[in-house]
């Protein structure tokens, strides 16, 4: 077995303030090892083992073709890549020794020649060469062509666990590939039941498929293997549009070189920021990003995004010198304002909010800008204390300004900011579109801790030991960035859009950590047991879902912040 990169074991020393954390830190992860590591799903079996603190040794017939999982965060500590082949036994067995567990994700691809030896041959030496060398627990990856395949399943069965196909079947039957139904004269074949009950049992949340696609697309686009077709500003994949550039590469290249709108940021560091610049990079935009000092460490990561290097700009300007504001909307077509206060305590507060947003609204507008997405706050919808309970919270709803002042200093001054921004648009002959998001949960590209990672936090470390009798509106960071890219994109999207993906009670919050993490000891408590649980109240996203947005779970979410915590370094990996 040959390995490019040596396994490194963590040190046990730990200090005595902080001793068990770092132990947890520290301690030796289980080795688990993956074949076919370099495939589209075993790449990602590989990402998500080492995101979960696992030390991974990922097998492949050549390593060197494999440098996309060396660049996977926690490679370089925790992966190591063997040479081994399915099909000899003997490279899997030192693949194998001292691995807790193997996850055997090897397949062939279609066309292989070697397609049924590699697929129970192979399969009969990955488990003997895993019990050979002690191994217990093994993972298989199967396909839904092993279940689905039978020609005497009643249509209206419903797919489970307990279905097989049909061995002989399968060995007679190959569908083509076609991108144009063949079979266009008879009724439509239903879509049959299924069951999925069994992950979901485990918590498992499954990614919309709108969702899947639009990543795979943006993937390819990405990566040259389609045209970014930018029809206007709205990037539009059809199979017909697809099928045309295959057929002329010269307006391929055309397309591909054509210079991409230039818009604007502001507060292009922040948590919400910097994933709205991830998504418009993604979607083919020029970017010019608006920060304090962007000479600042705290802004590289905006750099280390993918198309930084030829269509980002960092330039310092601030809400409140509207001669910087001035020079950083030159030229562009549209302006993303999303920067805004911290907190209630924030100095600046007001000023930043309300004097801010009118100044960057008067920029906009001296510069020739005709179109404006503001970042607005849940905190301007929900605080009035004369909206029944039972009321729909949505784009019509205001928080009251006065309860605002006396409550929450946050609420108020976004409040004030997105009247300010509507005032100033109307006044100016602005195309203004609002995004409401709630408190908004996901993975950070910053390095430090914003407000609602730190919320999180202090339950899974056990530094807050209570929480209020209330609930909250919770949205992942990916859906409002996107939901920002899909405003400006839709010429006619004017007004508020209400970004909330769930409410729920905080009770119910802390029940969903802890069945993600129950290694964490989550020991707060109701600080209001004796009234009953306040319930959570309904909403309504229709007007951004009918823009085609589908919201992330927020099970995934937390996950995901959790894991993104740890990686960063603000929470200790504590293994299940």
């Amino acid at each position: 077995m040959s390995c490019n990169s040596a396994e490194v074991a963590a040190n046990d020393g730990s200090s005595s303030s902080n001793g068990d954390e770092k132990h947890q830190q520290q301690q030796q992860q289980e080795v688990v090892c993956v074949t076919g590591a370099g495939g589209f799903i075993g790449s990602w079996v590989v990402k998500e083992l080492l995101l979960r603190g696992y030390r991974v040794r990922g097998t492949a017939r050549d390593p060197s073709k494999n440098a996309h999982l060396l660049a996977l965060e926690g490679s370089g500590e925790r992966l190591t890549l063997c040479r081994a082949d399915v099909l000899d036994c003997e490279s899997l067995r030192p693949a194998f020794a001292g691995c807790h567990g193997v996850f055997h994700v090897a397949s062939p691809v279609s066309n292989d020649p070697n397609l049924v030896p590699t697929a129970v041959d192979g399969t009969r030496n990955v488990m003997n060469a895993a019990a050979d060398m002690g191994v217990r627990r093994v993972v298989f990856t199967s396909s839904y062509g092993a279940v689905h395949m039978n020609p005497n399943r009643s249509p209206d069965a419903v797919l489970d666990g307990t279905c097989w196909s049909d061995p002989e079947f399968c060995r007679q039957t190959d569908y083509p590939v076609t991108s144009k139904c063949e079979d266009e004269g008879n009724q439509m074949v239903k879509p049959y039941k299924f069951s999925n009950q069994r992950l979901k049992d485990l918590g498992l949340e499954f990614t919309p498929l709108r969702k899947s696609l639009h990543e795979a697309i943006v993937c390819l686009q990405r990566k040259g293997h389609l045209p970014v077709a930018t029809l206007g500003i709205t990037i539009t994949m059809t199979m017909s549009s697809i099928s045309k550039a295959n057929d002329n590469n010269g307006d391929q290249k055309r397309q591909q070189q054509q210079p991409q709108q230039l818009v604007c940021v502001t507060g292009a560091g922040g948590f919400i920021g910097s994933w709205v610049v991830r998504e418009l990079l993604l979607r083919g935009y020029r970017v010019r990003a608006t920060v304090r000092d962007p000479a600042d460490r705290k802004n590289a990561h905006l750099l280390a995004l993918e198309g930084a290097d030829e269509r980002l700009s960092l330039r310092r300007a601030d809400v409140l010198d509207l001669d910087g504001l001035l020079t950083a909307f030159a030229g562009c077509h549209g302006v993303f304002h999303v920067a805004c206060p911290l907190s209630n305590r924030d100095p600046e507060l007001m000023a930043v909010a309300v004097d801010g947003t009118r100044n960057v609204m008067n920029a906009a507008a001296d510069m020739g800008v005709r179109r404006v997405v503001f970042t607005s706050s849940y905190g301007a919808v929900h605080m009035n204390p004369n909206r029944s309970p039972d009321a729909v919270l949505d784009e019509t709803c205001w928080s009251d300004p006065e309860f605002c002042r006396q409550k929450d200093m946050y609420c108020y001054a976004k409040t004030m900011a997105e009247m300010a921004a509507t005032e100033e648009a109307a006044k100016r002959g602005l195309e203004l579109a609002v995004v409401v998001p709630s408190m908004t949960m996901g993975p950070m590209l910053q390095r430090a801790l914003n407000l609602s990672s730190t919320h999180v936090a202090n339950y899974l470390t056990g530094a807050k030991k209570s929480y209020p009798n209330a609930v909250a509106a919770y949205v992942d960071v990916r859906d409002v960035a996107r939901a920002h890219a899909l405003v400006y994109e839709r010429h006619d999207a004017r007004g508020r859009y209400l970004c909330i993906g769930a409410v729920l009670h905080r009770a119910q919050l802390l029940q969903m950590l802890m069945d993600l993490f129950p290694q964490y000891n989550i020991a707060a408590k109701c600080d209001d047991k004796g009234k009953p649980m306040v319930k959570p109240y309904e909403f309504s996203n229709q007007r951004l879902k009918d823009l085609g947005l589908e919201f992330t779970p927020l099970r995934k979410s937390l996950y995901e912040a959790v894991i993104c915590m740890q990686r960063n370094g603000h929470l200790p990996v504590v293994l299940p």
